[in-house]
């Protein structure tokens, strides 16, 4: 039928209880259906909506009931039956639009900067940095790239970071407009050698950083191995793996606290210190945790922020921002998750 695919999957239940297995495979069916619709990271990370919200009415997003495929096993104390199990997809991924909604809660803007090399190699070799882009990427951050900066600076500011110089961290945050920066280095080395294949061991440390405060969200450090019949080709591979299980944990590290994420831009900002005190005023607001100031035009009157927090929602900062003693603001459009407003005395 249309709007419906198989999946063929096993349920289990206590010895006895077939059409318990059965019911069983009704739920894995459909937990298996919402991996592939969002990916195993990003199904991990919203584990508990999906549970609650998808999981618990499995059995609504099954057309008909599972055909048995073989006959039931037992093992370990539980009856096993292999089944295929027909979901309505479309109704399902309808269903989790409402249930996730990526508009909010939004992750932070990303930038990644991971200096590496394969030792005794004169080039850099950007393995590492690639696959925790990558990770990053499908957990669904908006990954920004260090463009316009060569090697030697993106070097120089890595370790200016490692060594806690944060005037780094500010001017990255005005130039890439990004909420957290991800920066470290690595470095893979030839192993004992075998007959014909080059051994490679590598390790990757990053830290992810508030460029507006300096602090240091976490602290990742992991090691790869690669092997390969080129020398190359062997330390990209074990830069690679270390970089993909850094891409985990930091996925892991970063989306927890992201509750929601606001954008406003406050127009008519005539008189020298407004800018100033509307920043004040938003971090006084119930619920925003951090204040982030993306630009101040002075010639132009324009203001732009984004406020981070569980109370960073239009419709409660709009009221918020309507009873902000000074300047007076006017709200002209709220669009999601974005606020556009005007100061006015």
């Amino acid at each position: 039928m249309a709007g419906t695919k198989p999946y063929v999957v096993e349920g289990k239940a206590r010895v006895g209880d077939v059409q318990g297995a059965l019911e069983a495979a009704k739920r894995e069916a459909v937990r298996v259906a919402v991996e592939e619709i969002l990916g195993k990271q990003r199904a991990e990370r919203y584990r508990d909506l999906i549970e609650a919200n998808i999981l618990q009415e499995a059995a609504t997003f099954v057309l008909g009931e599972p055909k048995p495929l073989g006959t039931p096993r037992v093992q370990d104390g539980q009856v096993i039956v292999k089944a295929s199990v027909d979901v309505q997809v479309v109704a399902l991924r309808e269903a989790l639009a409402r249930v996730i909604s990526d508009d909010g809660p939004p992750l932070p803007r990303v930038l990644v900067m991971v200096y590496e090399e394969i030792l005794r190699r004169p080039a850099r070799d950007p393995a590492a940095e690639t696959a925790v882009k990558n990770a990053l990427l499908n957990c669904g951050f908006i990954v920004l790239s260090p463009k316009g900066l060569d090697e030697l600076r993106q070097r120089d500011i890595v370790r200016a970071l490692r060594q806690g110089q944060w005037d780094e961290a500010e001017g990255l945050r005005e130039q890439f407009k990004c909420e957290i920066i991800v920066a470290g280095e690595g470095f893979a080395e030839e192993a004992a050698p075998e007959p014909g294949m080059f051994p490679f061991k590598s390790r990757v440390e990053v830290e992810a950083y508030y460029p507006d405060t300096a602090q240091v969200r976490c602290s990742l450090a992991a090691e790869g191995s690669g092997m390969g019949p080129a020398a190359l080709v062997a330390g990209k591979g074990a830069l690679q793996q270390a970089g993909e299980r850094i891409g985990k944990k930091l996925c892991e590290c970063l989306s927890t606290g992201f509750t929601t994420l606001l954008n406003l831009k406050v127009k008519n900002l005539v008189l020298y210190d407004w800018a100033d005190r509307i920043e004040e005023y938003l971090k006084s607001l119930p619920g925003i945790d951090r204040v982030l100031r993306r630009s101040v035009d002075r010639l132009n009157h324009l203001g732009e922020w984004d406020l981070v927090g569980p109370g960073a929602r239009a419709g409660d900062v709009a009221s918020g921002l309507r009873r902000c003693p000074e300047p007076h603001i006017v709200i002209e459009e709220v669009t999601g998750q974005s606020i556009t407003a005007k100061a006015d005395e």
